[in-house]
């Protein structure tokens, strides 16, 4: 599965979303003035993607984060510019009383009653500008199934 080349500007939504696709190399495009996420690659119905690389994507103006990953299990985020994230039309995403600002990179794993929910990454040589909040933020949280250990790894995923 590959997304590559591709020039997306004033998208409504995300720029470049993937949900649930397992192997996905998204390389080599340009996203700019989208009104949510520049890229996203997220889990769908339960199912959790895994081997998801962005690599040497260009990211402008994104009303909320300019890359994010939400539940995918092995990711590699390597060799992008993403700069002014989270000053869009959707730059405040607000639920109940806490509002969120959009990062530059932002990584959301959890760990739980299998060990598949636990998500591994690695984060290398990108370069951030410009962010309404973090640069890169690295967000972890446990189900809080007691009976099961859960644990946050950072490994790495590549050889290179």
């Amino acid at each position: 599965n590959r997304i590559a080349g591709n020039t997306i500007t004033n998208s409504s939504n995300d720029g470049i979303e993937s949900y649930g696709s397992n192997r996905m190399l998204i390389e080599n495009n340009s996203v700019s003035d989208s009104d949510y996420h520049g890229i996203t690659a997220s889990y769908t119905s339960g199912d959790f993607p895994y081997d998801v690389q962005i690599l040497n994507n260009v990211v402008t103006n994104s009303g909320y984060h300019g890359i994010n990953a939400y539940q995918v299990q092995r990711i590699l985020i390597q060799g992008n510019n993403v700069s002014n994230s989270g000053f869009g039309s959707g730059d405040v995403y607000e639920e109940e009383e806490y509002a969120y600002y959009g990062d530059g990179i932002h990584v959301e794993g959890s760990g739980g009653s299998y060990e598949y929910y636990d998500t591994l990454y690695d984060i290398l040589s990108n370069t951030v500008t410009n962010s309404a909040d973090d640069g890169i933020e690295v967000y972890y949280y446990d189900y809080g199934y007691s009976e099961y250990p859960s644990y946050a790894k950072e490994v790495s995923l590549y050889e290179y």
